[in-house]
């Protein structure tokens, strides 16, 4: 994969922004589907020098083993607080209720499509209007973080188990509504057709 993503730019110089290595999108379907990379779904591997056999009992020559493994969402350093340590219970993934605007985090808003880094700064910025008084918390907002979360949950209900999942556009909108920067879009459209 890595090979085929390098050979792309070595072959279209003036597109090299558009070679790397692949991560959430459609381009790895594609190349599973064309036959340039291997999708494997097993359990376990076990690993004999370069040769990794598979709980499937499939076994591959390799190059090199990227883990993807995941990560733990905890903050021992809020046992001692009442703070469900899920991100489907913050506003927008990053106000505890109860805490108001004296505690936030930033970056626990992962959507389903669209980028991780975008989110957390429209996220970061809205704090940041909160924490110097320029912004106030709607006064439903431990609700609203109840009902987004239940949501959520519903919608995600096929990964039940990744609590920071949310919808790109939608968390957008919502925090570019908060902040005070949403897009102004015209409000009527002329289309003007022209009949040769």
């Amino acid at each position: 994969m890595a090979a085929w993503m390098y050979q792309i730019a070595e072959e279209n110089p003036n597109k090299c922004e558009f070679a790397g290595f692949v991560t959430k999108n459609q381009k790895l379907a594609e190349c599973v589907q064309d036959k340039r990379a291997d999708l494997i779904i097993a359990s376990n591997v076990s690993y004999n020098g370069n040769k990794a056999t598979f709980s499937n009992g499939r076994t591959i020559e390799v190059d090199v083993i990227v883990l993807n493994t995941g990560f733990n969402l905890k903050f021992p350093f809020l046992d001692e607080i009442d703070i469900k340590q899920c991100p489907r219970t913050w506003f927008k993934h990053s106000i505890p209720p109860k805490y108001g605007n004296k505690l936030a985090f930033v970056g626990f808003g992962r959507p389903h499509q669209g980028g991780i880094p975008a989110v957390g700064e429209m996220q970061a910025r809205y704090i940041a209007l909160l924490f110097s008084g320029q912004r106030t918390l709607p006064a439903n907002y431990a609700q609203a973080a109840k009902e987004e979360g239940e949501f959520e949950d519903a919608f995600y209900e096929l990964t039940p188990n990744l609590k920071t999942l949310c919808d790109y556009p939608c968390m957008m909108n919502s925090l570019s509504r908060l902040i005070g920067c949403e897009p102004s879009l015209p409000l009527h459209i002329k289309v003007s057709f022209l009949i040769r």
